[in-house]
Protein backbone atom coordinates (compact mmCIF):
# COMPACT_ATOMS: atom_id res chain seq x y z
CA UNK A 1 0.00 0.00 0.00
CA UNK A 2 1.13 3.57 -0.70
CA UNK A 3 2.00 5.85 2.15
CA UNK A 4 0.43 9.18 2.97
CA UNK A 5 -0.11 11.64 0.13
CA UNK A 6 1.33 14.45 2.34
CA UNK A 7 4.26 16.04 0.43
CA UNK A 8 7.77 15.73 1.89
CA UNK A 9 9.18 18.96 3.38
CA UNK A 10 11.72 20.83 1.29
CA UNK A 11 15.09 20.51 3.07
CA UNK A 12 16.37 23.84 1.72
CA UNK A 13 13.27 25.73 2.81
CA UNK A 14 13.37 24.15 6.28
CA UNK A 15 17.04 25.19 6.74
CA UNK A 16 16.24 28.71 5.53
CA UNK A 17 13.35 28.91 7.99
CA UNK A 18 15.67 27.94 10.88
CA UNK A 19 18.22 30.57 9.89
CA UNK A 20 15.62 33.36 9.88
CA UNK A 21 14.19 32.69 13.29
CA UNK A 22 13.66 35.80 15.33
CA UNK A 23 16.72 36.71 17.40
CA UNK A 24 16.43 38.25 20.87
CA UNK A 25 16.36 42.02 20.66
CA UNK A 26 19.14 43.85 22.53
CA UNK A 27 18.44 47.47 23.29
CA UNK A 28 21.02 50.16 22.62
CA UNK A 29 21.29 50.84 26.33
CA UNK A 30 22.11 47.19 27.08
CA UNK A 31 24.63 47.10 24.25
CA UNK A 32 26.38 50.24 25.49
CA UNK A 33 26.49 48.85 29.03
CA UNK A 34 27.98 45.57 27.80
CA UNK A 35 30.67 47.38 25.79
CA UNK A 36 31.49 49.61 28.75
CA UNK A 37 31.91 46.59 31.01
CA UNK A 38 34.19 44.94 28.49
CA UNK A 39 36.33 48.06 28.13
CA UNK A 40 36.64 48.48 31.89
CA UNK A 41 37.57 44.84 32.54
CA UNK A 42 41.36 44.40 32.70
CA UNK A 43 42.92 40.98 33.07
CA UNK A 44 46.09 41.37 35.16
CA UNK A 45 48.31 38.33 34.57
CA UNK A 46 51.34 39.38 36.63
CA UNK A 47 50.79 38.58 40.33
CA UNK A 48 52.97 41.47 41.51
CA UNK A 49 51.11 44.07 39.45
CA UNK A 50 47.76 42.56 40.50
CA UNK A 51 48.67 43.15 44.14
CA UNK A 52 49.01 46.91 43.52
CA UNK A 53 46.13 47.19 41.01
CA UNK A 54 43.03 49.03 42.19
CA UNK A 55 39.91 47.53 40.52
CA UNK A 56 37.89 50.59 41.53
CA UNK A 57 40.00 52.80 39.23
CA UNK A 58 40.17 52.78 35.46
CA UNK A 59 43.15 51.79 33.35
CA UNK A 60 44.62 55.28 32.99
CA UNK A 61 44.31 56.01 36.72
CA UNK A 62 46.05 52.77 37.68
CA UNK A 63 48.84 53.34 35.17
CA UNK A 64 49.42 56.85 36.48
CA UNK A 65 49.43 55.75 40.11
CA UNK A 66 51.75 52.79 39.50
CA UNK A 67 54.21 54.88 37.52
CA UNK A 68 53.45 53.11 34.23
CA UNK A 69 52.82 54.69 30.84
CA UNK A 70 50.29 53.72 28.18
CA UNK A 71 52.24 55.28 25.29
CA UNK A 72 56.05 55.12 25.74
CA UNK A 73 56.68 57.42 22.75
CA UNK A 74 54.38 60.12 24.08
CA UNK A 75 55.88 59.72 27.55
CA UNK A 76 59.41 60.12 26.20
CA UNK A 77 58.42 63.28 24.32
CA UNK A 78 56.72 64.70 27.41
CA UNK A 79 59.76 63.80 29.50
CA UNK A 80 62.08 65.67 27.14
CA UNK A 81 59.82 68.72 27.31
CA UNK A 82 59.88 68.60 31.12
CA UNK A 83 63.68 68.37 31.13
CA UNK A 84 63.99 71.42 28.87
CA UNK A 85 61.48 73.36 30.97
CA UNK A 86 63.28 72.32 34.12
CA UNK A 87 66.64 73.54 32.82
CA UNK A 88 65.13 76.90 31.89
CA UNK A 89 63.56 77.26 35.34
CA UNK A 90 66.84 76.40 37.07
CA UNK A 91 68.83 78.84 34.92
CA UNK A 92 66.34 81.63 35.56
CA UNK A 93 66.27 80.95 39.31
CA UNK A 94 70.06 80.92 39.62
CA UNK A 95 70.39 84.05 37.48
CA UNK A 96 67.81 85.88 39.59
CA UNK A 97 69.57 85.09 42.88
CA UNK A 98 73.15 83.84 42.28
CA UNK A 99 74.13 84.31 45.94
CA UNK A 100 71.61 81.70 47.08
CA UNK A 101 71.88 79.29 44.12
CA UNK A 102 72.41 76.15 46.26
CA UNK A 103 69.42 76.88 48.48
CA UNK A 104 67.26 77.64 45.45
CA UNK A 105 68.21 74.37 43.71
CA UNK A 106 67.63 72.36 46.91
CA UNK A 107 64.16 73.88 47.33
CA UNK A 108 63.26 73.18 43.70
CA UNK A 109 64.42 69.54 43.99
CA UNK A 110 62.45 69.03 47.19
CA UNK A 111 59.31 70.39 45.53
CA UNK A 112 59.48 68.08 42.52
CA UNK A 113 61.01 64.81 43.79
CA UNK A 114 57.86 63.19 45.20
CA UNK A 115 57.46 59.66 43.72
CA UNK A 116 54.12 57.84 44.14
CA UNK A 117 54.08 55.51 47.13
CA UNK A 118 52.71 52.52 45.22
CA UNK A 119 55.06 52.98 42.29
CA UNK A 120 58.15 52.65 44.50
CA UNK A 121 56.90 49.38 46.00
CA UNK A 122 55.90 47.91 42.64
CA UNK A 123 59.13 48.95 40.92
CA UNK A 124 61.20 47.58 43.82
CA UNK A 125 59.47 44.19 43.64
CA UNK A 126 59.78 43.96 39.86
CA UNK A 127 63.47 44.91 39.99
CA UNK A 128 64.08 42.34 42.72
CA UNK A 129 62.40 39.63 40.65
CA UNK A 130 64.40 40.58 37.57
CA UNK A 131 67.69 40.44 39.50
CA UNK A 132 67.04 36.93 40.84
CA UNK A 133 65.55 35.46 37.66
CA UNK A 134 67.91 33.16 35.81
CA UNK A 135 68.46 34.07 32.15
CA UNK A 136 66.93 31.68 29.66
CA UNK A 137 69.54 29.59 27.90
CA UNK A 138 69.51 29.58 24.10
CA UNK A 139 70.60 26.52 22.14
CA UNK A 140 71.20 25.94 18.45
CA UNK A 141 68.41 24.42 16.40
CA UNK A 142 69.07 21.43 14.14
CA UNK A 143 69.36 23.46 10.94
CA UNK A 144 71.65 26.04 12.53
CA UNK A 145 73.79 23.28 14.03
CA UNK A 146 74.41 21.74 10.60
CA UNK A 147 75.17 25.16 9.13
CA UNK A 148 77.75 25.97 11.83
CA UNK A 149 79.34 22.53 11.59
CA UNK A 150 79.84 22.98 7.85
CA UNK A 151 81.26 26.47 8.34
CA UNK A 152 83.72 25.28 10.99
CA UNK A 153 84.77 22.32 8.84
CA UNK A 154 85.51 24.65 5.92
CA UNK A 155 86.87 27.80 7.58
CA UNK A 156 87.84 26.83 11.13
CA UNK A 157 87.56 29.96 13.32
CA UNK A 158 88.04 32.47 10.47
CA UNK A 159 84.79 34.37 10.81
CA UNK A 160 85.71 36.90 8.14
CA UNK A 161 86.11 34.06 5.63
CA UNK A 162 82.77 32.63 6.76
CA UNK A 163 81.05 35.96 6.13
CA UNK A 164 82.54 36.14 2.61
CA UNK A 165 81.46 32.60 1.73
CA UNK A 166 78.35 33.57 -0.23
CA UNK A 167 77.70 29.98 -1.32
CA UNK A 168 77.15 28.81 2.27
CA UNK A 169 76.37 32.10 3.98
CA UNK A 170 73.24 32.70 1.92
CA UNK A 171 71.71 35.02 4.54
CA UNK A 172 74.87 37.17 4.51
CA UNK A 173 75.53 37.01 8.25
CA UNK A 174 78.29 39.31 9.42
CA UNK A 175 81.47 38.02 11.09
CA UNK A 176 80.12 39.07 14.48
CA UNK A 177 76.82 37.26 13.91
CA UNK A 178 78.64 34.10 12.81
CA UNK A 179 80.88 34.27 15.88
CA UNK A 180 77.77 34.42 18.08
CA UNK A 181 76.26 31.41 16.27
CA UNK A 182 79.44 29.39 16.72
CA UNK A 183 79.52 30.32 20.40
CA UNK A 184 75.91 29.19 20.82
CA UNK A 185 76.67 25.96 18.95
CA UNK A 186 79.64 25.18 21.20
CA UNK A 187 77.51 25.90 24.24
CA UNK A 188 74.87 23.51 22.93
CA UNK A 189 77.47 20.78 22.43
CA UNK A 190 78.84 21.26 25.95
CA UNK A 191 75.33 21.11 27.38
CA UNK A 192 74.48 17.85 25.63
CA UNK A 193 77.85 16.34 26.58
CA UNK A 194 77.20 17.21 30.21
CA UNK A 195 73.75 15.63 30.11
CA UNK A 196 75.20 12.47 28.54
CA UNK A 197 77.90 12.33 31.25
CA UNK A 198 75.39 12.79 34.06
CA UNK A 199 73.32 9.88 32.78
Amino acid sequence: ARGSDKPMPNVRQTKKHRQHRAQPVVSNRSRRKLLANRRGRVNIINDTVRKYWDPEKNLAQNFRELGLVMDPNAAATESRKKVITRRIEVAEAVQADPDHAEQTLAAMEAATAVPPAKASGLVAELEQQASTRKPKEAFSARGETLFVQQMIAKHGDDYEAMSRDHAMNVYQHSAGQLRARVKKYLKTIDRFNKLATDE
